[in-house]
């Protein structure tokens, strides 16, 4: 029969009638490598093909309706320049040219270098045949409802990425994660290496984040949502976000310039706005490389006080008073300073690598070797989150608690160098579950560990009846194993328990839950997930519970000797108010403290001191009346110093006597 215009019969009457016509129809080898009715067909140098973007947008390009080729133009993945500066060498090619990544990828992706034989003048960047094998394009596009059924040369799962980890179930998006990972490795805290301290993750970890890998101070290896996503990084980076509209019509096809439209949020999400995220996230990220930035100097002015020079790159700077600012950056892959100086000049872009501590004799070290390990891990988490550029967006609970954990970290770094702008030992809130480093254990071997200043079941005065209760909320999501140790002067009572993942359980009485009916003693809590603790001791009589909150402190953040806190806000009135004086040691040595206590005009009363075994706590009661002689002094304050010791926490309880109802004193400095 005739072939008439829109027949859906065309293509089988062209085959049935014109053979040899057929055979000549469609996109076909000419198409792209050229005529070759000549002796340079078959030719096996290459010469007859290119993987250049060009070829496609011959036909994949303008007008609007098929504008890939232009959406592509203006994308990262268009960058000739950087292609030029990287994409030659055998390790970077593999990402930073198409012909590197199509040869690594024909080498299963084995990590061995390339076999280089293009140059920066015939150098390409990830061009459409990057992704897409030519060969094997697939046959339907996206239009309207259609959905696309374009291959990809990897899919499913990646192959072992250079992070250290594989992508497995992520659709289209693997070979996006096959290059946009951090490339150094495992880097997490079971990985940590103080030789290796000062690396920072390659541009792009958007994988890492995604999957919830290679963060410091935070459990790894749980997927963030986005990454469970079929397609993954495609569904907001292409199919869901139309290109700018004067490329082509409204949804058709993907969107090749990989820019998310801010507003897709709210595709999925009811509540949650771009902003909602990465807003918290960005002043996370300033409070952070503040922080950093604040412990590099006063860990470069410490040094130097200690008689040492610091070297910068191979300037040396042996005045303290020399160093006016650092700012933080990224250089080369590693962590990296420029410092600003006394002078106004500055010694700009070194990695922290090439900046030493030198002694007046003997071989200089890296600063970072100096250094308490979190600083170079929250160095890490700054620049994963940095380089991933979605502020949070693309996993925001793993990053917001890696931000969290570090931000306290670095703070207890500066609060213990002593040339800080910070007083040494300042304590800091209580940020997240801790960084499970053990520290601040006195009988705990877990990672995490917390204290509670008191805890008992016991008579008190004016026939109270003291009883204590515990809750501890599980920040992981796998399951928690928890000790519980009573420190008193008896001998320690021992407990354990478990806490479901992200679940809290209440342990009520827990005294008595460890065996005890008439005992009173400090609390150490261990766990091998991190936690928040909190609690509550509280009189019982016939008529309820009367009740005051207790903080579970994050170990090691008490007091040292040299510090002093205040107790304000007390009270002693014969029958009315009787006030109380609690001082827990929290350390391995034997603590001691001195005592002030002064009435509501600031006179000095009395002044004693408390001697305190490692691990156990002394509550002082009624100090104003048995140590001043002052039964009805009306409101009162007291100081605590602490005299030896390390990890001294000290509080305060007000108790009316007509109802024996208690209130917490914290101690403020």
């Amino acid at each position: 029969g005739m072939l008439t215009h829109g027949d859906p019969q065309n293509w089988e009457k062209i085959v049935a009638q014109f053979p040899a016509v057929a055979r000549l129809a469609n996109i076909q080898c000419e198409n792209c490598h050229g005529p070759q009715d000549g002796p340079a067909h078959m030719k096996k140098d290459g010469s007859r093909k290119t993987l250049s973007a060009d070829v496609c947008g011959t036909c994949h390009g303008r007008p609007p309706r098929h504008g890939r080729y232009q959406q592509w133009q203006m994308s990262g993945h268009g960058n000739y320049q950087l292609a030029i500066e990287e994409g030659t060498d055998p390790t970077c090619s593999k990402c930073h040219s198409a012909q590197g990544f199509v040869q690594w990828a024909e080498k299963n992706f084995t990590t061995a270098g390339l076999n280089v034989t293009w140059t920066t003048e015939d150098v390409h960047p990830q061009t459409c045949a990057t992704c897409h094998d030519p060969h094997n394009v697939g046959t339907t596009s996206k239009e309207g409802e259609i959905e696309s059924n374009a291959t990809m040369r990897v899919r499913g799962d990646t192959p072992p990425l250079q992070a250290g980890f594989t992508a497995q179930s992520v659709g289209n998006a693997a070979i996006c994660m096959t290059c946009h990972n951090g490339r150094r490795g495992l880097r997490n805290d079971a990985t940590f290496s103080l030789s290796d301290a000062t690396r920072a993750p390659h541009a792009g970890p958007q994988a890492d984040v995604l999957m919830g890998q290679n963060m410091y101070f935070v459990p790894v290896g749980t997927r963030g949502s986005h990454s469970k996503i079929e397609d993954s990084c495609i569904v907001c980076h292409m199919q869901k976000t139309e290109a700018p509209s004067a490329l082509y019509t409204t949804d058709v096809g993907t969107n090749h310039t990989f820019f998310a439209n801010p507003e897709i949020c709210s595709d999925c999400h009811s509540t949650i706005t771009l902003e909602s995220v990465q807003g918290p996230v960005e002043a996370k990220m300033e409070s952070l490389r503040h922080e950093i930035e604040l412990a590099i100097r006063n860990l470069m002015q410490a040094q130097i006080r200690l008689g040492n020079a610091i070297d910068v790159g191979g300037t040396k700077i042996r005045n303290a008073s020399d160093i006016a600012g650092i700012e933080f950056i990224e250089t080369h892959g590693r962590q990296g300073v420029t410092v600003l100086l006394a002078n106004g000049s500055k010694i700009a872009d070194v990695s922290l690598q090439q900046v030493k501590v030198v002694p007046p004799a003997g071989a200089a070290v890296e600063l970072y070797s100096v250094a308490d390990p979190a600083l170079a891990k929250a160095g890490w988490n700054y620049f994963m989150v940095h380089s991933d550029k979605s502020k949070g967006v693309h996993n925001p609970l793993f990053v917001t608690s890696a931000l969290d954990v570090a931000l306290y970290a670095v703070k207890r770094v500066n609060a213990t160098i002593a040339t800080s702008g910070i007083a040494p030992g300042t304590v800091l809130p209580n940020v997240g579950g801790g960084i499970g480093n053990g520290a601040g254990a006195v009988s705990c071997t877990t990672p995490y560990v917390y204290w509670t200043e008191i805890a008992g079941h016991a008579p008190g005065n004016a026939g109270s009846q003291w009883r204590t209760d515990l809750v501890a909320r599980n920040l992981a999501t796998r399951n928690a194993s928890l000790k519980f140790i009573l420190h008193q002067p008896g001998g320690n009572l021992e407990g354990t328990a478990t806490v479901s993942g992200s679940g809290q359980k209440g342990f009520e009485d827990i005294v008595a839950m460890l065996g005890a009916t008439n005992a009173m003693g400090s609390l150490e809590i261990c766990s091998d997930q991190p936690l928040l603790v909190a609690g509550r001791i509280f009189n019982e009589d016939s008529l309820g519970t009367y009740g005051q909150s207790i903080e579970g402190h994050v170990a090691d953040l008490g007091y040292s000797a040299g510090q002093t806190a205040s107790l304000i806000g007390l009270r002693q009135k014969s029958g009315l108010y009787r006030s109380n004086i609690i001082v827990m040691n929290g350390g391995k040595t034997e603590a001691q403290v001195s005592i002030a206590l002064f009435d509501a005009d600031g006179t000095s009363l009395s002044t004693y001191e408390l001697t305190i075994p490692a691990g156990q706590v002394v509550n002082d009661t009624e100090p104003f009346l048995k140590r001043a002689n002052k039964p009805d002094l009306g409101w009162g304050f007291a100081t605590v110093t602490v005299l030896r010791g390390t990890n001294v926490r000290m509080m305060g309880s007000l108790i009316d006597s007509r109802t024996n109802d208690p209130t917490t004193v914290p101690a403020k400095q």
